[in-house]
């Protein structure tokens, strides 16, 4: 008995050895129990079917009666039905009839169907090898037969591929056959084609399972065989397409973004062949692919949704629809996605054109010219495009408004994107839709998210492009009116940033009145303030000359609270901005002129309300501003100034308010003091310094009990030496209120706190600075011995001032100070300050002799005697020995 190897040899016999008699060893080999066998048996089929490419191919020179001939009388023998004539045979063999080409297969089967029908048994054999095998050898045999003879074995095949592939508990064990298997289907219904249409049912219900095979590829080749029948069969397959709906959906969110692609593309197949009634399910499941991290499933999803919007039997329908998957598409991170999403829609516009032209005949012929106010980098949608836009945008805007509100970050964004694209494509058109939106853009345009925000924003913008002021500002007066957020300032101020320039005027007083009031104005709210800032230079760059014209007072207003309200460096560097700008369309040379204009009204209303500040009352703000920053200007309005200062730095007021305005204050002296005035502005800083003096100062260094009254009189005493020491008063002037001063200034020397001590001494002695000798002598006899006193201070500090003080009050004493009239008050005070000249401080030692040598001008005669005396009891003579040499 022959081995099996041997059998084997018979099948792949060359054709010129006798192979029929062996006929029956291959059908009864793919029948052995011996897998090997079965498996050699299958390789030798597959191989002889491969071989017949490459033997056509060889012959392709040769006649076409030379490639039947052989195989003519065999034909013949079993009774194959082949045509006479000699084109009926050529036309056999281009259809690529294998049974043309191979004498082995010829012999044992006769037929196609018979070679089907013996590889299709081999489909459930339990080898896997063998079924991989089967499966291979059937796919060759689809390609290279003829379509006649082969759908006279579809419906062998069929039944077995639905037991194999269709059942709900899984048959076919193995993924790669399994993928072989759907493959040969997609052979299968390539090469049948309509012929297919009996066994449609059997084909969705593999497709059913294979659509949700655990093996991502079966997937993918079942996405694509699916795709071929709803192309294939599309007068049937429209009665069987709903149930994919399921699988598919499931399958838009597998992990592989290739399956997901071609999942989407299988969807634009399935809708457009098949069943309408499943857009609506398909559509939400395509928009979230919208967010997939993939571009090219998005762009899939785009080029899906585009070809329905052109192509789609029932698009009309669905327009509501589709529209959000294009205008998302319009705004994807990806150039090539939106590039995409554009042309589709371009011709989406073009097509919708085309066929509503009898509704469009006038537009079309007659088209209106582009408006002249259209947002600058924005290409304008085609004429169809906006069509379809507005027909839809009703259906459009519940939904938008709703889900730009969403809890997903996702939804937002593409929510803020579509709204700016249903804007763009309706233009005035939208109208009548402004209320709902403005709502919801309130509150979107605080989104966390900075793309919603810019969306959002930028869709206002564009309504201030295409909505009337007349019907939007309004709404947007009545929100401000009633609730004025910063979403809703935040949108106003993109709405203005579209208008039209030459329609603001109409519009701006009442704009700048509604600003400037205290509801909208005067809040400590940072996101507020910075959007009203915006406002107000978004009204200065779209009609600088109508705002310097009619309301330059009130936008002054807004921006000098915003500046006095804000606690943002940046804000309130774009108030001053926009003053500055305000100022060149007023013709005004300086900013301090602006102030000097326009803060009078301002601080007038200050002075009328005479209500109890805080830090953080808006009145003293305002105030604390115009002192530091109006310059010069302030002189306009001085009385005002002065008064509201004697109010609110009187004793009864809150001590840190006073404090606030005593720092602010001194900033002002400082600041005259540094800058050189005409004489009519030095006179009016006279007489502002000298009602402070007056009114303010010499009140405020009373002692009072508590921290902060001590505080205060050092805040006073500051702004006194800073008055001193920039001689903001003529001498004359001084001397009058000298002995206020020194008296005032003396009573503080014994304060526990040391900026008071330090203060006072540097008071006394820039007094008798700017004194210049003009100082009575009963003021001297009554400063220096206090000063010595604060020789034994316990701060260096106030001790080397109080040396500084007292060279002052000698180098500055009345001209009828003699020595003959005072040696005794000279005596005294060389006497105390020759001990300090021990001191264990050089510095203090250095001052000391400083002042020594200035009374020694004075009175020589006693310095020197008193350091003779002392020398020998100091711990060291040199400091004595210095003076002595200096004095004589």
């Amino acid at each position: 008995m022959a081995t099996d190897d041997e059998e084997l040899g018979k099948l792949v016999a060359p054709q010129g050895s006798s192979f029929v008699p062996n006929a029956h060893v291959i059908l009864s080999n793919l029948r052995a129990e011996n897998k090997l066998l079965r498996r050699k048996t299958l390789s030798g089929i597959l191989e002889e079917i491969k071989s017949l490419k490459v033997d056509f191919d060889q012959k392709c020179n040769v006649s076409t009666k030379q490639l039947v001939k052989p195989f003519k009388a065999r034909r013949k023998a079993i009774k194959l039905d082949s045509d006479d004539e000699e084109e009926g045979e050529i036309e056999t063999t281009q259809e690529g009839d294998i049974f043309e080409q191979s004498e082995i297969l010829f012999s044992v089967y006769g037929s196609v169907e018979n070679l089907i029908k013996s590889l299709v048994l081999s489909l459930s054999d339990p080898v896997e090898k063998c079924r991989e095998l089967a499966y291979e050898s059937l796919t060759f045999v689809v390609e290279k037969s003829g379509k006649k003879s082969l759908c006279q074995a579809v419906p062998v095949v069929i039944p077995t591929l639905v037991e194999r592939l269709a059942q709900p508990e899984l048959i076919e064990s193995s993924e790669e056959v399994r993928l072989i298997a759907v493959n040969f289907i997609g052979k299968l219904v390539k090469k049948c084609q309509k012929e297919m249409i009996p066994f449609i049912d059997d084909l969705l219900e593999i497709m059913l399972v294979t659509l949700g095979d655990p093996y991502h590829e079966v997937r993918i080749r079942s996405c694509e065989v699916t795709s071929l029948i709803a192309k294939t069969m599309p007068e049937v397959f429209h009665y069987n397409s709903e149930c994919l709906v399921k699988p598919l959906c499931l399958s838009l969110t597998h992990q592989q973004s290739r399956l997901r692609r071609v999942v989407a593309e299988c969807i634009g197949d399935v809708l457009q062949y098949g069943s309408h009634k499943p857009a609506e399910n398909y559509v939400p499941h395509l928009i979230q692919r919208l967010f997939d991290p993939n571009q090219n499933v998005r762009k899939s999803v785009v080029n899906v949704v585009g070809n329905w919007m052109m192509d789609f039997t029932d698009r009309y329908s669905h327009f509501h629809r589709f529209l959000p998957v294009i205008m998302s598409g319009l705004c994807d991170e990806s150039p090539d996605v939106s590039e995409t999403a554009f042309n589709l829609w371009e011709k989406i516009g073009e097509r919708y054109l085309d066929e509503n032209i009898k509704d469009y005949k006038d537009h079309v012929d007659f088209p209106a010219e582009s408006p002249k106010h259209y947002p600058s980098g924005v290409k304008r949608p085609n004429f169809g495009c906006r069509m379809l836009t507005h027909r839809e945008v009703c259906k459009l805007i519940p939904g938008v408004t709703h889900e730009i509100m969403d809890w997903q970050d996702s939804n937002r964004q593409k929510s803020a994107q579509l709204l700016y694209h249903l804007v763009l494509n309706c233009e005035e058109k939208m109208t009548m839709h402004v209320e709902p939106i403005f709502q919801c853009m309130f509150r979107a345009c605080l989104d966390s998210n900075p793309v919603v925000i810019k969306y959002v924003l930028d869709s206002a913008t564009l309504i201030g492009y295409f909505v009337p002021m007349s019907t939007c500002w309004p709404l947007l007066a009545e929100n401000l009116t009633c609730s004025p957020s910063e979403g809703c300032l935040a949108v106003t101020c993109s709405y203005l940033k579209g208008v039209d320039p030459s329609a603001l005027p109409t519009y701006l007083n009442e704009i700048m009145e509604l600003m400037s009031s205290p509801e909208i104005c005067q809040t400590l709210h940072d996101g507020k303030l910075q959007w009203i800032v915006s406002i107000s230079e978004t009204v200065l760059a779209l009609n600088p000359n109508a705002v310097a014209d009619q309301c330059p007072q009130l936008l002054f207003k807004i921006l000098l609270i915003i500046a006095s309200m804000s606690r943002s460096s940046g804000t309130i560097t774009r108030a001053q901005g926009a003053m500055d700008i305000l100022r060149q369309f007023c013709g005004l040379a300086t900013v301090d002129e602006l102030f000097g204009l326009y803060s009078g009204p301002i601080l007038q209303d200050i002075k009328d309300a005479d209500t109890e500040w805080t830090l953080n009352t808006t009145e003293r703000l305002i105030f604390t501003t115009i002192l530091t920053q109006a310059g010069s200007g302030i002189e306009r309005n001085i009385d005002v100034v002065l008064a509201i200062l004697v109010s609110y730095l009187g004793p009864k007021r809150d001590p840190e308010v006073r404090l606030s305005l005593f720092t602010e204050l001194a900033e002002i002296l400082k600041l005259y003091s540094e800058v050189e005035h005409s004489p009519q502005q030095t006179k009016q800083i006279q007489f502002f310094v000298k009602t402070i003096i007056e009114d303010i100062l010499s009140k405020s260094l009373v002692w009072r009990a508590g921290k902060s009254a001590g505080a205060l009189r050092v805040a006073a005493l500051n702004c006194l030496l800073t008055v001193l020491i920039g001689k903001l008063l003529k001498i004359d002037d001084i001397v009058t209120f000298s002995s206020n001063i020194a008296s005032g200034c003396i009573g503080l020397l014994d304060e526990q706190l040391y900026l008071n001590r330090l203060f006072s001494v540097k008071c006394l002695g820039q007094l008798f600075a700017c004194c210049e000798n003009q100082v009575e002598i009963d003021l001297v006899n009554k400063s220096y011995p206090e000063l010595l006193k604060r020789m034994d201070d316990e701060n260096k500090e106030v001790r080397m001032a109080t040396s500084a003080a007292l060279a002052e009050v000698y180098s500055n004493l009345p001209v009828d100070y003699t020595v003959e009239r005072f040696k005794a008050h000279l005596d005294h005070a060389v006497g105390v300050l020759i001990v300090h000249l021990d001191d264990h401080d050089e510095e203090i030692q250095e001052s000391v002799l400083d002042t020594l040598h200035i009374i020694g001008t004075i009175c020589s005669e006693v310095v020197i005697s008193k350091c003779e005396s002392f020398k020998t009891k100091n711990r060291s003579p040199t400091f004595c020995n210095r003076l002595i040499e200096k004095l004589t």
